[in-house]
This record gives C-alpha cells, sequence and structure tokens, in this order.
C-alpha cells in the first residue's frame, strides 16, 4: 500500500489526481469480523492498484498527459 500512496503523491505534484482503490470488502469495519475465504488475492491486488482520472469526457490528449506522468514516475 505504500507504493500505491507513493504513487499518488508523485502524481498529485503533476497536477493529476488519483487514489487507493476501494477497500475490499472483508477489510471495511462492519465486516471485519463477518465469515469470510481465504481472500489473498483480493488483498494483494488491492495493496497494488489505483484509480486514475476516468470520464466519457476525457480526451486523447488529457490521456496522454496521465500517462507521460505514469511513465515518468
Amino acid at each position: 500500500m505504500e507504493k500505491v500512496r507513493e504513487l499518488c503523491a508523485s502524481l498529485k505534484e503533476k497536477g493529476i489526481e488519483s487514489r487507493p482503490f476501494w477497500k475490499p470488502v472483508h477489510l471495511q469495519a462492519p465486516y471485519v469480523n463477518a465469515p469470510h475465504r481465504d481472500v489473498s488475492h483480493a488483498e494483494s491486488i488491492w495493496n497494488r492498484i489505483i484509480t486514475l482520472p476516468c470520464s466519457t469526457g476525457i480526451t486523447d490528449d488529457e490521456l496522454q498527459v496521465v500517462v507521460s506522468a505514469l511513465v515518468s514516475s
């Protein structure tokens, strides 16, 4: 999760909004004691994924700015 936070901070410095992905349900407070099976894959993915700017109205130029920022981070 630390690498995700570092990447989000780096993108923020470049003017690009990003954030960690939604926390898996089994880690959310109301469900922490709920029965569940092995969800280690969900946790592994959650620790490595971020949400990036997206919209039906995002332009190719805006997408290129995001891609360039990711490549240089």
